[in-house]
């Protein structure tokens, strides 16, 4: 999370980690050499014209790692997870790959 401009600590990340699993979500992580080097998060939420649904809410790869196709390995991953809802990514989030966060990343205040 901190490529991100997030500076989540240990006890942060595990509370919004229990947080999502809680609320039915799905954390995915890609792991090379004994090293995380990717992580996808999703919700479920519903709607009225949708119904249940699952959102990808982040998807973070390691900067060394970016464009060697993990982050397409945790989408096609997560969009193939079934429970109570099928999870995708959105169309405008796969058509824009990014080598790095977009800016608004780097000016997060806390």
């Amino acid at each position: 999370m901190h490529e991100l401009g997030y500076p989540l600590d240990e006890e942060e990340l595990l509370f919004n980690i229990n947080i999502i699993n809680q609320k039915n979500g799905i954390i995915l992580g890609a792991e090379l050499s004994g090293n995380v080097v990717g992580c996808l998060s999703a919700v479920i939420n519903a709607s009225l014209a949708e119904g249940m649904f699952g959102e990808i809410v982040s998807l973070v790869v390691s900067k060394e790692y970016r464009g060697s196709g993990i982050g397409k390995c945790l989408v096609k991953h997560a969009e193939g997870k079934k429970g109570p809802a099928k999870i995708q990514g959105r169309e405008d989030y796969r058509s824009c790959l990014r080598s790095r966060p977009f800016g608004a990343y780097h000016a997060h205040p806390r």
